[in-house]
């Protein structure tokens, strides 16, 4: 037995008046029911679908389940090259302001930063001797 269009206008009208008139306390209770009915229905057709799919068919979700692909190559190759190539910087510290980031140029003779090798001053700049050292770094920015 269906609804006529004018039946579930008349209803939908029934219900929003009836919602408008009601408590903030009654409100939330029927919210609170509703949210519950739904997540038990949700569960319940979670179960169904995990007891109907044996697990060995199921697929296997990976990252590379959800990359796209262009032409012959994979985004997951491109991904790879990255990851190799993140793999070949290192970082060093110079010996005398003891800055470090990744890919920093070293003077190789000296071991230090091209920035304190080319200054000339006594004591350098940003040496422990001018009080320009920066000193330990904290545990919390230490990687």
């Amino acid at each position: 037995m269906a609804l006529t269009e004018e039946q579930r206008l008349r209803n939908n009208a029934r219900r929003r008046e009836k919602h408008a008139q009601e408590s903030k306390e009654e409100r939330e209770e029927r919210l609170s029911k509703r949210n519950a009915r739904d997540r038990a229905r949700r569960a319940e057709k979670r179960r169904t679908v995990e007891q109907n799919e044996p697990q060995e068919k199921r697929p296997r979700l990976t990252l590379a389940s959800f990359l796209p692909t262009f032409g012959d190559c994979k985004v997951q190759d491109t991904l790879k090259k990255f990851h190799m190539e993140m793999s070949t910087i290192t970082v060093a510290a110079c010996s005398t302001c003891q800055e470090s980031f990744p890919g920093m140029v070293m003077v190789p003779r000296h071991g230090e930063c091209t920035r304190c090798s080319r200054d000339r001053g006594t004591p350098k700049l940003y040496s422990e001797e001018n009080n320009m050292h920066p000193g330990a770094i904290p545990s919390q920015l230490k990687v």
